[in-house]
């Protein structure tokens, strides 16, 4: 299938969304394609007039880069992973192992799919869709990147025939054009698995094709139906978190934490905020924010509790080093606190603080999901949690309910507070074995 054909396919899907996204999966494929938010493009390339010129020329000027397929040895022949960089290969391949028992058989890097010079046709196919997409009716740069996707997509099907792959694991769900590759796929008979980072669906996949859908943390389960008419699978998984088997390990044991320990998890978000980076848009910036303050205003009245903060690693890059300690003497004014051990990854150190605390993100759930104690501060969050969901009970959303959820953690024990607060739910010994069908 040429680019041209994806084009053509792509804008059929396109069309069909005029008749609303929940009208059909093609109208949702479609919707998502020209209108769903992306991170391929720096946030300032919304207003970029010349915007579909440069991805133009970008895409004529491709030339040696990364590899698009490796082959990994031992795998089974029909199945692959897909995912937007070479570098997360080991990561992907050791998860799909962990949960699966199976390797697959090539690892397809997204990245590497337009690092080869195109050919005299495929670039007169370029400038003819660039010209066609300059018409088109909808956000500048969802159009320009649609140029770049529908060549990719046919450089991917292209692989997967040539490899005679039927069965794809797909890591990186939240791409625009996650959803209508999806579709292109199953027209190709190639059956689509995708596996969502273990933080919220309601953040970046509110919109999900797929054949099956696994899972990466209990929570993920609580937003299924809150996304009923905009999800789309026929079977589902309960996996790990992505790096699961390299701490999980570590906790078996329930090791106890040093009491009156409280950690704090940072997302950076000072730092994204004042190097322009661009907000999430589902409201983790300010739960960050004020998870900060509340936090501060507990330890000024509760001196016996010893803050150890846990850094993001942007956070811990030394060009940094400065501002970042600027910023917290700030943030916690007369409270004594110190930065956790910065030669373990902090997936590695859930045992060095009794109670975990942050705004919302990733870290989080596999704290709870390692069975330890974790809060969420989702203040200005409209995505989390859901309002039947148990995790509420650990997602106080201001000072004074702060301030008794941790002062209930912080006096009890592990396992009773797990059962008293319902969080036992999220933790990996549910979640893996009482429950688990890719387990049972």
């Amino acid at each position: 299938m040429t680019a041209a054909q994806v084009f053509g396919f792509y804008r059929s899907l396109i069309s069909a969304s005029a008749a609303g996204k929940t009208s059909s999966q093609e109208a949702l494929a479609g919707w998502c394609v020209l209108h769903k938010s992306t991170f391929r493009l720096p946030h300032q390339a919304a207003h970029d007039k010349l915007l579909p010129l440069r991805m133009l020329k970008r895409l004529l000027n491709c030339g040696a880069g990364e590899k698009a397929v490796t082959t990994i040895e031992g795998g089974e022949k029909h199945i692959a992973v897909f995912d937007n960089s070479a570098t997360a290969q080991a990561m992907r391949v050791a998860h799909l192992k962990a949960n699966t028992g199976l390797l697959p058989s090539i690892f397809i890097s997204r990245k590497g799919l337009l690092g080869q010079p195109l050919s005299i046709g495929q670039k007169l196919s370029a400038v003819i869709i660039a010209l066609r997409l300059l018409f088109m009716r909808g956000p500048q740069a969802q159009k320009a990147l649609l140029l770049h996707e529908v060549f990719e997509a046919a450089a991917l099907l292209r692989v997967l025939r040539g490899h005679g792959i039927t069965y794809l694991h797909f890591y990186s769900p939240f791409e625009k054009d996650a959803n209508a590759l999806a579709l292109l796929l199953r027209k190709h008979g190639v059956q689509v698995n995708k596996l969502p980072s273990p933080s919220l669906l309601g953040a970046h996949h509110q919109e999900l094709i797929t054949d099956t859908l696994s899972l990466g943390s209990p929570y993920q389960a609580d937003e299924l139906e809150a996304y009923r008419a905009t999800h789309h699978f026929t079977h589902i998984q309960h996996f790990t978190p992505e790096r699961w088997a390299d701490y999980g390990h570590l906790y078996a044991a329930a090791p106890a934490a040093p009491p009156h320990t409280i950690g704090f998890y940072s997302h950076a978000v000072w730092l994204r905020e004042a190097d322009g980076h661009q907000d999430s848009g589902f409201g983790d910036h300010t739960a960050e924010k004020e998870a900060v303050k509340a936090l501060a205003a507990y330890l000024r009245t509760h001196k016996e509790s010893e803050l150890l903060i846990f850094l993001h690693p942007r956070e811990r890059k030394p060009e940094f080093a400065e501002r970042t300690r600027a910023h917290y003497d700030a943030a916690f004014g007369g409270i004594s606190y110190r930065f956790s051990n910065s030669t373990k990854p902090g997936t590695a150190q859930f045992d060095a603080v009794d109670v975990g605390i942050g705004g919302i993100s990733t870290i989080l759930f596999e704290r709870l999901f390692a069975a330890r104690k974790t809060l969420f501060f989702p203040a200005g969050v409209s995505a989390f949690p859901q309002p039947q969901s148990p995790i509420a009970k650990i997602c106080p959303l201001n000072h004074e309910q702060l301030a008794a959820a941790l002062n209930h953690a912080l006096h009890t024990p592990v396992a009773a507070w797990l059962h008293e607060t319902g969080a036992v739910r999220y933790t990996a010994a549910q979640w893996l074995y009482d429950k688990n069908p890719a387990h049972a």
